[in-house]
């Protein structure tokens, strides 16, 4: 940071002002929706997802496309993943993840 327009002067009061309104059933809920976004519940809805679009008479590439689009953001969040070896390898993001 170069110059400073004077917040960082009250980030201790502003962390104080969180920390003490916090419940323990409020962290409770904050990790409980954290954990509903981790990839051991997403790959198994996706599949989920994927074969009840199946049976219920979606072509195969409709029917794949929950696990084909969270296989492509799982990629795309690589941190060190090969870039420049596919024309989609960098994702569209123009940031380096």
């Amino acid at each position: 940071m170069i110059a400073g327009n004077g917040l960082e002067l009250q980030d201790t009061s502003n962390l104080h002002l969180v920390t003490s309104h916090r419940t323990g059933a409020l962290v409770d809920a904050a990790r409980l929706v954290t954990n509903l976004g981790s990839v051991g519940v997403l790959i198994p809805l996706a599949l989920i997802a994927g074969v009840f679009r199946w049976f219920k008479g979606a072509r195969l590439l409709v029917a794949a496309a929950p696990i084909v689009s969270l296989g492509v953001a799982g990629f795309c969040a690589l941190p060190n993943r090969p870039t420049g070896t596919a024309p989609w390898a960098d994702c569209g993001s123009g940031s380096d993840n």
